[in-house]
């Protein structure tokens, strides 16, 4: 029989009512199995039906071995909630066979969002990498990501399927991408690391953002200069320690993603909103 493992640190399925996380933090947890026979493996948090606010997943280690050896989804799925305020640095995972994306959105018929976030520093080494660092599918729902930052996350193998940085899957609904910086993520192996992979661009609107591939170009030329998107260095005040933990993505001064998110909103500072995690309304709370 092949043994499926949920859950991680934290596992919440929640039906009937709403239900709320706040500031949680999932910090240096290790799972792993050896089994010959074991498949997936969740690691961080999965949920479903949970709005989570403030919580950060740091450190931790997702590693599977054996032939059928799946780390399906790193760091944290949720199925239906709204998250905001979400931190997701320096968690690794190890596949033998199989590994999915850090952080998955998955919304069938009710709608979700995604705003300030930042998911950087992060590592995925397997022979398959079957999942983006951000993956997002919608059906029948509107999955709208706001205001973060994907950047220097390191895959390791060879793309199997539709991939890149950012992934948006939407079938029947509608995908909505704001004010997202995705920077500095790499591939080592075959395949190509775009910054943004739509499986529908006809039902998907990108606006405001930042993209930048593992090459340093633009991954969607049609993006770039048009509904305000751009391709250029973001300049983060300092990402070069090894640790991502102690990143500053704050912008610079003259950054090219100051002053340059959606016109119709403001920083917290009355000026007009910044792209990345720390723009828009509310980016100054955390």
């Amino acid at each position: 029989l092949t043994a499926y493992i949920y859950g991680g640190a934290v596992a919440v399925f929640n039906y009937d009512g709403a239900f709320a996380m706040k500031d949680l933090s999932i910090e240096d947890n290790d799972w792993s199995t050896d089994s010959l026979n074991t498949s997936v493996i969740y690691g961080g948090l999965v949920g479903d039906g949970v709005d989570l606010s403030g919580v950060s997943v740091l450190d931790n280690t997702a590693t599977a071995d054996g032939p059928h050896g799946n780390v399906s989804v790193v760091a944290l799925r949720l199925s239906a909630g709204d998250l905001d305020y979400l931190d997701v640095r320096g968690n690794e995972a190890v596949a033998e066979a199989r590994a999915g994306e850090l952080v998955a959105l998955e919304p069938y018929q009710m709608d979700m969002a995604l705003s300030h976030f930042v998911i950087a520093g992060n590592s995925v080494t397997a022979p398959a990498l079957t999942g983006p660092a951000l993956y997002g599918y919608a059906e029948e729902a509107v999955l709208t990501v706001a205001y973060g930052d994907v950047v220097g996350n390191l895959f390791t193998g060879e793309v199997s399927w539709s991939f890149g940085a950012v992934y948006l899957e939407i079938e029947d609904g509608l995908g909505k991408l704001r004010n997202v910086q995705v920077a500095g993520n790499s591939l080592v192996g075959e395949g190509d690391l775009p910054a943004l992979e739509l499986s529908a661009p006809s039902l998907t609107t990108v606006q405001y953002c930042n993209l930048v591939a593992d090459d340093g170009e633009s991954s969607l030329g049609t993006f770039s200069g048009s509904d305000g998107n751009l391709s250029a260095a973001p300049l983060y005040v300092d990402w070069s320690d090894p640790d991502p933990r102690v990143w500053d993505l704050h912008l610079q001064a003259g950054a090219p993603g100051v002053d340059a998110g959606d016109p119709a909103l403001t920083d917290d500072d009355a000026s007009p909103s910044d792209m990345g995690a720390y723009g828009g309304p509310g980016g100054s709370a955390w």
